[in-house]
């Protein structure tokens, strides 16, 4: 079984980006409609929050035009620095900074719209980060949510009884916050923004393979035994049960992904 160190990508800044970059390509339909639902026009000013390599906001840099402003935040210093260097011929309407999403560095009403794309997930705090988004969106102005909900991953055609084991310990012990999916309109309203609207949409995994790069299944697994929830015999045959589906074609692997929109009171 997969032996890939979650924590490890977190540290390392080149197989973050590997993995942000893989991400992406497999919630593609689903990251664009978040994107659709910020209503950008030209001329808009958007944070994206948690940004990353700052692809999206290079998406976004596109679709508001010069007149208007995308400014990209993480943590990491590698990650901005990468998203810096690629998006030069664009810092008039694109720039980016170091930056905490529970202490953002600007004023009140800096933003038409803010967006964040499975950052709450990995916090101890995301009410605290939905409202630093709301703070510093202008009223009338829109926060969008992209987010997982780590319960809802499904692999199909084994024992359900170990699946649950694995998932569970996916959604609790891999992620500060596994199930925030589910909880993004409270969220919102509990930051002060009304008319919200939700989204949900389906992530079919194409294979074994990348279901497990990206979910951590066999470190999940590995995990459950040693904990002593899961049998080493019935780990294995659900293991090679899986395996043998990818050979023969049958593969199922699929999780939701919530989208929330709200407008920000006045």
């Amino acid at each position: 079984m997969s032996t890939r160190n979650w924590d490890a990508v977190d540290r390392n800044p080149e197989a973050a980006a590997q993995y942000l970059d893989v991400v992406s390509r497999a919630i593609g339909p689903i990251k664009a409609r978040s994107i659709e639902m910020l209503g950008l026009q030209p001329g808009t000013r958007v944070l994206e929050a948690g940004c990353g390599l700052g692809r999206d906001a290079e998406t976004i840099a596109d679709l508001v035009g010069p007149g208007g402003h995308v400014t990209g935040t993480d943590l990491s210093v590698e990650l901005i620095g990468r998203a810096l260097a690629r998006t030069a011929a664009k810092r008039d309407y694109l720039n980016f900074k170091v930056a905490d999403i529970y202490d953002l560095p600007f004023h009140a009403n800096s933003f038409d719209a803010a967006r964040v794309d499975r950052v709450l997930q990995h916090l101890d705090d995301p009410a605290a980060a939905v409202a630093q988004l709301a703070w510093v969106v202008r009223a009338g102005g829109r926060v969008v949510l992209l987010e997982p909900d780590w319960e809802s991953l499904v692999v199909g055609g084994v024992d359900a009884l170990v699946t649950r084991a694995v998932i569970g310990h996916i959604a609790d012990n891999r992620h500060r916050s596994g199930t925030v999916g589910r909880d993004l309109a409270a969220l919102l309203s509990d930051a002060g923004c009304h008319a919200i609207q939700i989204e949900v949409g389906n992530l079919v995994m194409p294979n074994f393979e990348t279901m497990d790069y990206l979910a951590s299944l066999g470190t999940a697994l590995r995990e459950v035994v040693e904990a002593g929830r899961v049998s080493e015999e019935a780990a294995e045959q659900w293991w090679a049960r899986l395996k043998q589906q990818d050979v023969d074609k049958c593969f199922f692997g699929t999780m939701t992904g919530t989208i929330a929109m709200a407008i920000v009171s006045g």
